[in-house]
């Protein structure tokens, strides 16, 4: 092991020392056999401290017009946007964090896996929902990290007389730090996809060939994706949320969306 040696100079010094490499050997004694097992590290790292210390909150909530304010009523006319709000609180932390919605589907029961069922945002942040022929769904532009604004059009399941429908979206929370390029939130707007952040290049995984909204159906088995462990990955920075019931009531002559 080399010792390296580097020396500042201060103003006024009219030398200079020149750096050095000084050979350096380190003895320690044993308190273990080699042969015994591995030793496990007394440290932690940085990313596992802040994760122990996370205290997070996940929240889905029916926002008003002006989204200064929660909705007082669950009750919407098929004309009418539902405002929906994603957000996170996290207390007693200072790790920057940004909110993602990594899916959402709506269903007639407070249970995530019933049918039918009808995902409006897949593959990591897609709003699938936006590409159906004049859908007004998307994402608005993000005003803060720790949030993430939905525009919902009402829709009616094909054949069903019940008018309110849950939704539970699957939320994520990543240090703003750390890059994931498969993270987003996108929305098809005006013939292509729009990322809320602004880095539309983001978007381009949502485009699959042959592949479109209009396909969807209320029998559409939800296409979450895949990951490896679900269970695990599970943790304080990945929460499903459910909100609900939302209630519909349908205008005259309006069609029914799945």
């Amino acid at each position: 092991m080399l010792l390296l040696f580097f020396p500042g100079s201060l103003p006024g010094d009219t030398f200079q020392v020149e750096g050095a490499a000084v050979p350096v050997l380190c003895q320690h004694k044993w308190r273990y056999m080699v042969s015994s097992g591995a030793l496990r590290p007394t440290w932690t790292s940085l990313i596992s401290v802040h994760s122990a210390h996370l205290s997070l909150d996940f929240y889905l909530s029916l926002m008003a017009d002006d989204w200064s304010s929660e909705r007082n009523s669950p009750v919407y006319f098929m004309s009418e946007t539902v405002n929906i709000q994603a957000s996170i609180d996290h207390h007693h932390h200072h790790l920057p964090l940004r909110l993602y919605v990594d899916s959402c589907v709506a269903i007639l029961t407070p249970d995530v896996n019933s049918h039918p069922r009808y995902p409006f945002i897949d593959r990591q942040g897609c709003f699938t929902d936006s590409q159906l022929s004049g859908s007004g769904s998307h994402f608005l532009p993000r005003v803060r990290d720790e949030l993430l604004r939905i525009q919902l059009e009402p829709f009616l399941f094909h054949q069903d007389r019940r008018n309110s429908i849950y939704i539970t979206c699957y939320l994520e929370a990543l240090p703003i730090l750390k890059k994931d390029p498969k993270t987003k939130a996108c929305s098809f707007i005006a013939g292509r996809w729009r990322s809320a952040d602004g880095d539309d290049h983001v978007c381009e995984s949502c485009d699959r060939a042959g592949e479109t909204a209009e396909s969807s159906s209320a029998d559409f088995t939800h296409e979450r994706v895949q990951r490896s462990n679900r269970e695990h990955r599970r943790n304080e920075l990945h929460r499903e949320t459910t909100l609900g019931p939302i209630i519909f009531l349908p205008e005259q002559d309006d069609n029914s969306r799945t």
